[in-house]
């Protein structure tokens, strides 16, 4: 038999057991509780109240660029969740995405939208129904057909630019313009007309559209030019033409051709090319040329270049005129009566270097008897040198490359006159 006083002491026992567990665990801290996660959910029905698909977007109110959640409803229902606290903007779209839309509570744009409030006390709402009736019709404007620009695409001509075809068609769309290319937007360009620049050439064009109308959202849209811009130019409609015969000392005149710009003018560059090598040789300027005896052999043809106001220069060039021929030796006529006692074992000698700076001299000698008269005519290449009638010739840089000589003619009294020529050779640099 247990006494009473041992069964209270065994009581109490239990009683401070008990505080002493309460003790221990008003000591330990609860665990973290996770913040509250909000949702919305709701249904969509069409106008006879039956169960209809769609999209719901969700928006923080005020930031209306991009949805922070959206779904789809599914036999009528749609939950959207993860939900921060916060004020939310509901948008229903019907299930085509046709334009049909409304937001929540059957409002027709953001402001009259009935606001959607989640706190931390109460994060889950429901009844966020939506009757879609077709009657809240779109509150941004589409742009059913892109802008278009047209134009050339060369600098110095203005492209325009047509805003395309927006929805819906009822609302009172203005448009306003940027134009840029492949830099950028371009400073002050925002008409609907751009007049193209050097700036652009060789660029990419494009403009953006932005519709504006009451009541609805800004879009934009764009409009491409489909060619890379290039400089307008003069462009040769027939070829440039070389007449004359390609002979030493021959002379040869270009003929510019036609131009599609009126009252082009033209510079002229004669060319030659030597085989085996890999460029073309310049020779002259000019609308006439004369060849020498340094591009004997070779082929010669004509570049014209054509200038017009407010264009880039073109380029045409002709067909080879040919290949270019020595000039024919001349034949003097036969003295049937020459001078007499002319000693042609003493001809005319010329002496001097064959360089320029260098002064050549042409001496008679014993070649003609006293009293007849002599005169000089110095030639390079065959051809004579201007002013060039006296015993001396001063070698000047013209002459470098050319081959020179000199003919002396003697007469008399009662005579024929007599001629040589002697050659002195090719002038050195």
């Amino acid at each position: 038999m247990t006494s009473p006083l041992h069964s209270f002491a065994r009581r109490g026992t239990v009683i401070v057991a008990s505080l002493a567990t309460a003790a221990l665990a008003l000591s330990v801290a609860p665990p973290a509780m996770a913040a509250p996660t909000g949702s919305i959910s709701g249904t969509m029905t069409d106008v006879d109240l039956e169960p209809t698909d769609g999209q719901v977007l969700v928006f923080l109110d005020g930031a209306y660029e991009s949805s922070v959640a959206n779904t789809f409803a599914v036999d009528g229902e749609y939950l959207l969740e993860d939900l921060d606290p916060g004020t939310y903007v509901v948008l229903f779209n019907d299930e085509d995405n046709t334009g049909f839309q409304e937001y929540w509570d059957d409002a027709d744009s953001t402001e009259t939208a009935e606001r959607v409030e989640i706190t931390a006390e109460d994060p889950v709402v429901t009844g966020i129904d939506a009757v879609m009736d077709g009657e809240q019709v779109q509150d941004y404007l589409n742009n059913e057909v892109e802008p278009t620009i047209t134009g050339t695409a060369q600098v110095g001509s203005t492209l325009t630019v047509n805003p395309g075809t927006w929805t819906p068609s009822d609302a009172d769309i203005t448009y306003s313009y940027q134009w840029s290319n492949d830099r950028g937007d371009i400073p002050g360009a925002t008409g609907q007309t751009y007049t193209l620049t050097a700036a652009d050439d060789g660029e990419w064009m494009q403009v953006a559209v932005t519709a504006s109308a009451p009541g609805f959202d800004d879009m934009t849209g764009y409009g491409h030019l489909d060619e890379i811009v290039t400089t307008l130019v003069v462009n040769a409609v027939t070829d440039p033409t070389i007449s004359g015969t390609p002979q030493v000392g021959s002379t040869l005149t270009a003929n510019p051709g036609t131009w599609d710009q009126p009252g082009a003018t033209f510079t002229y560059e004669w060319e030659t090319y030597k085989e085996g090598q890999q460029h073309t040789d310049f020779l002259a300027s000019g609308q006439t040329y004369v060849p020498t005896a340094a591009i004997v052999g070779q082929l010669v043809w004509v570049t014209v270049v054509a200038s017009a106001p407010g264009v880039g220069d073109g380029y045409a060039s002709s067909d080879s005129v040919g290949r270019v021929t020595a000039a024919p030796v001349v034949v003097p006529p036969a003295v049937a009566t020459p001078l007499t006692d002319v000693d042609n074992s003493h001809k005319p000698k010329v002496k001097g270097a064959t360089k320029v700076g260098s002064t050549l001299k042409a001496k008679v000698s014993a070649w003609v008897p006293a009293g007849a008269k002599v005169t000089y005519k110095w030639l390079a290449n065959g051809k004579p040198i201007k002013k060039a009638h006296k015993a001396k010739l001063k070698l000047i840089g013209k002459l470098k490359g050319k081959k020179v000589s000199v003919k002396v003619t003697a007469t008399s009294a009662g005579s024929l006159p007599v001629t040589v020529v002697t050659k002195v050779g090719k002038i050195k640099g």
